[in-house]
């Protein structure tokens, strides 16, 4: 990879150097994974459908409402990796790619910013279910 594409396309310069470059050998559990071929880092497709949910602040039951929740717009978004097994239904899409970390992914244009999402994968990745 060479400095000019950098410039030129950070983005997919980022990605790159994310799936393909990134240190893996952090552990001897860091090539263990229960994730499927289609959604890994390195093995996987460039890019893939995350599911969305949208949910209100009137359907959070919790104690814990923050004032924060108060303060934003009513409408949550509620991102489900595909690979998770959870039966949701879904509200929408959005084309990600995934990130060397698996359970996060990069969203290049969420109201015109490349947006990281961290997402529940209940599935081995390295030493724990996360």
């Amino acid at each position: 990879m060479k400095i000019e594409e950098l410039k030129l396309n950070p983005v997919d310069s980022f990605l790159h150097l994310e799936r393909y470059v990134n240190q893996r050998n952090y552990s001897r559990f860091c090539n263990t994974s229960e994730v499927s071929d289609k959604y890994h880092p390195i093995k996987g497709d460039k890019e893939f459908k995350i599911i969305v949910m949208n949910y209100y602040n009137s359907d959070i039951i919790s104690d814990l409402k923050s004032g924060i929740t108060q303060k934003v717009s009513r409408e949550k978004l509620f991102f489900i990796h595909p690979d998770s097994g959870y039966g949701f239904r879904s509200s929408g899409s959005f084309l990600v790619s995934p990130t060397s970390s698996t359970r996060t992914v990069l969203l290049k244009d969420f109201q015109g910013s490349p947006v990281f999402i961290k997402t529940s994968l209940p599935k081995r990745i390295s030493r724990f279910t996360r």
